[in-house]
């Protein structure tokens, strides 16, 4: 299929759900049986697997063809419909493949209070380091 990066990339996000890794997974080993994205597998650290498959897929397979590819497995599962997205997964099970990180920032007075601080160790340390040289070179006289 010949899609620029924008439409693989807006057709990946919609059709990505976790649900549905194996059996992208079986239409990609079609074409790339070596691909490294086969080997992986969906967890909260890498929630990413199944929009990285698609829009690999993608170059190989149309939307239509990967959607009736979902749906022969439905059908023989447990009549999961197609067109499920993540954003329609209930919320209890989306915390399960998300992990949010909380990165605290210094702004302000309390990053310059900090840079201060770690400013006089630097120096403070430094001092000590230079007057245990001069220790040493005053016993190699």
């Amino acid at each position: 299929m010949s899609l620029t990066f924008k439409e693989k990339n807006t057709l990946a996000k919609e059709l990505a759900n976790d649900a549905y890794i194996e059996k992208d997974k079986q239409l990609l080993r079609k074409y790339l049986p070596n691909e490294k994205l086969l080997l992986r597998s969906a967890s909260a650290s890498r929630p990413d697997l199944s929009f990285d498959i698609l829009f690999l897929l993608l170059e190989y397979e149309s939307k239509d063809n990967i959607i009736n590819n979902r749906q022969s497995m439905s059908e023989v599962k447990d009549n999961v419909p197609p067109e499920i997205k993540t954003s329609q997964i209930p919320k209890a099970e989306k915390k399960k493949f998300q992990k949010k990180r909380s990165i605290k920032t210094l702004t302000g007075q309390t990053l310059s209070k900090k840079t201060s601080e770690m400013l006089t160790q630097s120096i403070q340390i430094g001092s000590i380091a230079i007057a245990g040289c001069a220790s040493l070179i005053k016993r190699l006289r």
